[in-house]
């Protein structure tokens, strides 16, 4: 089930078609699926995870969404923080539903997705982030991965983060910008001391 927390009320939603039975089995195939890919099989990984998709949104998310009256595209986006337990913690919960092409019926098309280990953590942060910071200090670092091998091509990846650029001025923020860089080392190299970081790319 669901508890949900919004600004004028929290209350218990039950989720009638998730089961403990398939939350453990859909687990057990996510992970090996995960282990067992390989280029060749990468067809038959994406198979799987596109059905686990399809059960996230059917049994968990889609039911959520729509107690909370978000159905289909918005003009602006709700922000949620999902802040699952157990072994849903596992589950890529912002990529849930149909990405077929042919529906909006998937996440990504109708909110903006974080998350929080807890509803304290959740609220303590929040917190931190209405204080004044040190713009001279502060470091962004921006990937754009518009090509990812054996991966469909994000042909919006590099006007996204375009976009966002064009929205800070220079002399406010030091701004470090990856285009589908080759090799991880080069990204975890300016993560290490920067403030904000974005990536415009696949989950997996």
């Amino acid at each position: 089930d669901a508890l949900i927390v919004t600004r004028d009320r929290t209350w218990h939603y039950h989720l009638q078609d998730l089961h403990q039975a398939d939350v453990l089995q859909r687990a057990q195939n996510y992970l090996e699926t995960l282990e067992q890919d390989t280029p060749i099989g990468r067809k038959k990984t994406n198979k799987s995870l596109h059905n686990m998709f399809k059960w996230l949104w059917d049994a968990i998310v889609g039911p959520i969404l729509s107690e909370l009256r978000i159905i289909g595209k918005a003009q602006e986006w709700p922000r949620i923080w999902w802040i699952p337990i157990g072994l849903m913690s596992i589950f890529p919960i912002h990529a849930a539903g149909d990405h077929s092409g042919k529906t909006d019926r998937n996440v990504l098309d109708r909110v903006i997705s974080s998350y929080a280990t807890t509803i304290r953590s959740l609220s303590h942060s929040q917190r931190i982030n209405k204080r004044p910071i040190s713009t001279s200090a502060t470091k962004a670092v921006f990937v754009a991965m518009s090509s990812t091998p054996n991966q469909r091509d994000l042909i919006f990846a590099d006007t996204e983060v375009a976009q966002l650029l064009s929205n800070i001025p220079d002399d406010v923020i030091t701004k470090v910008v990856l285009r589908s860089p080759a090799y991880k080392h080069n990204v975890l190299l300016a993560l290490q001391d920067c403030n904000i970081a974005h990536f415009s790319c696949h989950g997996i």
